[in-house]
């Protein structure tokens, strides 16, 4: 049997590509941190990181069970390396925004 490509891995990249890369994530934390709701642009980074990892974890798993059944490892590696700047960055403003608060 050929291998199929892993229904969401591509779904899940696109998923990634549209909500972190594209304006929509950064547009929305720029203006909440911009008005100073640093609680909600937090909520708000949650949502979006979550909204991509649990299907992510989930097509992960499913690719990983049966390797030879599923074929698009490589959409999954770089959703995978979207989460991982995303990640980066969100801990990296949290500790410069928690450095800020307390002196």
């Amino acid at each position: 049997m050929k291998p199929r490509l892993e229904p969401f891995a591509l779904v899940v990249f696109w998923l990634a590509f549209f909500v972190m890369v594209a304006p929509l994530e950064a547009d929305m934390l720029w203006s909440l941190v911009h008005y100073r709701r640093f609680a909600a642009s937090v909520g708000c980074w949650l949502v979006c990181f979550l909204i991509v990892f649990i299907p992510f974890v989930f097509s992960w798993k499913r690719f990983r069970s049966h390797p030879t059944r599923w074929r698009g490892r490589g959409y999954l590696i770089a959703t995978g390396l979207i989460l991982t700047v995303n990640l980066t960055f969100g801990v990296v403003a949290f500790y410069h925004r928690a450095s800020d608060t307390f002196p």
